[in-house]
C-alpha cells in the first residue's frame, strides 16, 4: 500500500526556512508519493541485484531503498527523500526530509559500519592493491599527498561494484551514486563552457590544477591497474570472460575510461564526509545520510567504534515534513564552488594558501 502526502507550498516553506537563517531557501515542490513501510516482496537478496533496479526511474529505486531499509540494517524509520527548489541556484535537488517529528538528541540515522564506505572497504576487497600505488611510495606525487589518490581508489571500487550483477554497495550506487548531478560538477565542465568562463581566475586555475593532477597520475596508474589486476577488476562482472577467466582487456579498457574515473572522483568528492574512524580520520560515503543538503539545523553525526555504527542525531527538535540539512563548514567560496559546485551565500574568497579546518566534517580535498 502507499499514500501521497501533500507539502506546503514553496512560498510557505520559504518563509519557514527563513527564520532558521538559510543560506540556501528550499521548499518543496507539487507533492511526493512514498510506500507505507514494511512492503512486502523485496528482501536482502533483492537490493543487492541490480536487476532489482534495472527498467526503474531515480524516484522509484530512491523509494526502494528507503522502505526497505531496515532489511539492509540501517535505522532511519523517520527520514524520506523529497525534492526542493533552490531559487538562488536555480536548481532542484533531491533531500532527506523527516517524516515525522524527531526530538532533540535522537539517533534519526544509524548506519552499520559494513555500509560505510572508506579506505578500509578497498582495502579489505580483492582491489586492496589499488590502494598501495608505487608512485606515492616516494611520496613526490601531489596526488598521493592530498587525498586524490584515496578517492580514486574508492571510485575504482564503486565503478566496479556498480557494474556487477550482484553487490552489497548496490543499493547506494543506485541511488546516490547514479542519481547525483555530474553536469553540475565544475571537473566535468568544459574551459569553453559559459558557466566555466563565468566563474573567476582563481577558480578556473583551481579547476584546470585538479583536472591536470587527475589526468597525469592516471595516464601512469591506471595502465599499471588494468595489466596488473584483471582478476580484481573483473570480479563479478557480467562479461565474456577470455582464457584466463577474467574480463577482456577491452571490456575493462572501456569500463574503466579515465573521463568516467574522472567523473566518478567528482562525485565522490561531493558527497564524502570526512570523520574519526577507528582512531583514524578519514573520507567515507554513507548511504541515505548523504541526502543531506547544506544548511545549519543542528544535525551532528559522529562514529561509534564501540558499536560500529555510524549516528546522526540532531540538537534540536526537526518537525515533520522539514527538509534535514547538514552544515558542511565554513568552505571559501572557490573551494566550495569546486567540490560541490556552489558556494553558500556570503562564502568568502579564498586565500592563496587555501588552508582548510582540520575540525571540518564534510569539506573538499586541498
Amino acid at each position: 500500500a502507499h499514500h501521497t502526502r501533500q507539502l506546503a507550498s514553496c512560498t510557505a516553506a520559504a518563509s519557514t526556512r527563513n527564520a532558521r537563517a538559510r543560506e540556501y531557501r528550499a521548499c518543496s515542490i507539487s507533492e511526493r508519493t512514498h510506500h507505507s513501510r514494511g512492503v512486502s516482496g523485496i528482501g536482502m537478496a533483492d537490493l543487492v541485484l541490480r536487476g532489482t533496479y534495472e527498467q526503474t526511474n531515480l524516484d522509484q529505486r530512491w523509494r526502494t531503498v528507503i522502505d526497505h531499509a531496515s532489511a539492509l540494517g540501517i535505522r532511519a524509520a523517520k527520514v524520506g527523500v523529497s525534492q526542493f527548489y533552490y531559487p538562488q541556484i536555480n536548481r532542484t535537488l533531491r533531500g532527506a526530509i523527516a517524516l515525522e517529528p524527531i526530538a532533540a538528541g535522537e539517533e534519526f540515522i544509524v548506519v552499520p559500519e559494513k555500509y560505510v564506505l572508506s579506505d578500509l572497504t578497498v582495502g579489505n576487497s580483492s582491489l586492496a592493491p589499488v590502494l598501495e600505488s608505487p608512485l606515492c611510495k616516494s611520496n613526490s606525487f601531489a596526488a598521493c599527498r592530498d587525498g586524490t589518490q584515496l578517492l580514486l581508489a574508492m571510485a575504482v571500487f564503486i565503478t566496479r561494484e556498480g557494474a556487477r550483477s550482484t553487490s552489497l554497495w548496490m543499493p547506494f550506487i543506485k541511488t546516490s551514486i547514479d542519481g547525483h548531478d555530474i553536469e553540475g560538477l565544475p571537473l566535468t565542465w568544459p574551459t569553453n563552457s559559459t558557466r566555466f568562463a563565468s566563474e573567476s581566475d582563481h577558480f578556473k586555475q583551481l579547476t584546470n590544477s585538479r583536472v591536470e593532477r587527475l589526468k597525469s597520475y592516471l595516464a601512469l596508474e591506471l595502465p599499471r591497474i588494468l595489466h596488473s589486476f584483471p582478476a580484481a577488476l573483473s570480479e563479478g562482472l557480467p562479461c565474456l570472460k577470455d582464457t584466463t577467466g577474467n574480463c577482456s582487456s577491452a571490456y575493462l579498457t572501456t569500463l574503466y575510461d579515465v573521463n568516467k574515473l574522472i567523473a566518478m572522483f567528482a562525485v565522490v568528492s561531493a558527497r564524502y564526509w570526512f570523520l574519526e574512524l577507528y582512531g583514524e580520520a578519514r573520507p567515507f560515503l554513507a548511504p541515505i545520510a548523504d541526502l543531506m543538503n547544506f544548511g545549519q539545523m543542528g544535525v551532528r553525526v559522529r562514529f561509534s567504534d564501540a558499536r560500529k555504527q555510524l549516528i546522526f542525531y540532531t540538537l534540536k527538535p526537526i518537525p515533520a515534513n522539514t527538509e534535514i540539512l547538514f552544515h558542511y563548514g565554513d568552505i571559501c567560496r572557490e573551494k566550495s564552488m569546486l567540490a560541490y559546485g556552489f558556494a553558500p551565500a556570503g562564502s568568502t574568497p579564498c586565500r592563496r594558501s587555501l588552508q582548510l579546518s582540520k575540525t571540518r566534517v564534510r569539506k573538499p580535498l586541498k
